[in-house]
């Protein structure tokens, strides 16, 4: 799977650096993350990011106590 795609919901994930941008211009760099905690068991490549979407629902998803399975 290409770099540029969100390993949850396989969409662009935007980042900076898959498409030849500073690190420091990705949306990541101001994004606060969800625990690993929350991403064990998923199996996610770690070559891959999240997309901003996917970070904001794992976040509220945290916050709320809700446990996904997929």
């Amino acid at each position: 799977m290409s770099s540029s795609i969100c390993p949850l919901c396989q969409q662009d994930n935007r980042c900076a650096l898959t498409q030849q941008q500073p690190a420091a211009q990705c949306w990541c760099m101001q994004q606060t993350f969800p625990a690993k905690a929350t991403l064990a068991g998923r199996n996610l490549p770690s070559q891959q990011c999240l997309c901003q979407s996917c970070v904001q629902r794992l976040l509220e998803e945290a916050s709320q106590g809700i446990k996904r399975l997929d």
